[in-house]
């Protein structure tokens, strides 16, 4: 079977972004031999797959033809996929796109040759809104069609913002958009399709391409304007993280300086604690200073002549004590004895 470019441009027309995978995948289940294939990037393909099939399997075909192995990869993260999707309907360069995810600039041209070829049909907008906006929205994923549509209303700004941004986006502007372009993209058919037979019909035609014409340049106007308040939102969103992250980076200066501070009084008082009079005293110094105390034997108690009473019972009595008395002490007399 010989592949020829009319051929490849009505699979691409009719299967959408992903028609260089589907199509090799169904040229290889129906073990159809292929000629020739004018699309280097489909025939690369097509030699991966057959290589899977012989002896090595994986590994050699990885081996052969690393760049689309490592596309299949990329295809398996679906996070990785929306990021590429909006980036690619608002054209950042390869080079941001590369920045971005890391990926070698091999694996995302492969990637977009196998599952994203829409670079050069980004001016279909019909065939845009019918293979990728569609889909997302009939599958549920409402929001995630709204970033795509954005980010191909709006341009780079517009994807840059899509990617940074749940909330706040100027989806609204970027659906009626949407919704002008269809409409002009159905004038453009009208005129295509009117047959012009009579000069009455000549005369429709023309009343319909000037209007289809003011439309056009009505549009580009809108969208000029519409990547312009993009960028501008865009502009204020990285104005207020770049203040976050001022704030941010003051307020762990602060800390810091603040905790050198703590750690500072911390050391001085030590310093000062240490080199206090207490500090000096240990458990045996305390304990000799005490015993080296000079001690009274015994504690004499009061003699009964030192008594104002008469008949007052009193005698010396030797009482061992362990608590120091000074010589100048003396006892309170002791209470009367009963009889």
């Amino acid at each position: 079977m010989k592949l020829t470019t009319e051929f490849l441009d009505a699979k691409h027309t009719a299967l959408g972004p992903a028609w260089r995978y589907q199509l090799g995948k169904e040229l290889i289940s129906g073990n159809l031999r292929i000629a020739g294939c004018p699309d280097t990037a489909l025939q690369n393909f097509i030699d991966y797959l057959a290589a899977l099939e012989r002896p090595g399997g994986e590994d050699s075909a990885a081996a052969a033809f690393p760049a689309i192995a490592a596309a299949l990869v990329i295809n398996s993260d679906t996070a990785l996929v929306a990021q590429l999707k909006v980036m690619v309907l608002g054209r950042l360069g390869t080079a941001e796109i590369c920045s971005r995810t890391k990926l070698a600039p091999e694996a995302l041209a492969a990637w977009k040759a196998l599952f994203f070829d829409v670079e050069e049909d980004l001016a279909a907008t019909s065939w845009i809104v019918q293979h990728i906006f569609s889909p997302e929205r009939e599958a549920g994923r409402r929001d995630f069609a709204e970033k795509l549509t954005l980010a191909f209303r709006g341009g780079p700004d517009a994807a840059r913002l899509a990617l940074s941004l749940d909330e706040g986006l100027p989806v609204p502007n970027a659906a009626r958009l949407e919704r002008e372009e269809l409409q002009l993209a159905l004038k453009r058919d009208q005129a295509l399709n009117m047959p012009v037979t009579t000069p009455g019909e000549g005369l429709r035609w023309i009343k319909l391409d000037l209007e289809r014409r003011r439309a056009e340049q009505r549009l580009a106007l809108e969208r000029q304007k519409f990547e312009f308040q993009c960028a501008q939102v865009l502009r204020r969103h990285e104005d207020r993280e770049k203040q976050a992250a001022e704030k941010a980076q003051q307020r762990a200066l602060e800390d810091h300086r603040r905790t050198e501070r703590h750690q500072q009084l911390r050391a001085q008082a030590a310093l000062r604690a240490a080199s206090s009079p207490l500090a000096q005293l240990t458990w045996a110094n305390s304990a000799n200073q005490v015993a080296s105390r000079a001690l009274p034997a015994a504690i004499r108690l009061a003699h009964p002549a030192d008594s104002q009473e008469p008949g007052a019972a009193a005698s010396n009595v030797l009482l061992a004590g362990t608590l120091p008395v000074e010589p100048s002490s003396r006892f309170q007399k002791p209470a009367r004895l009963s009889a």
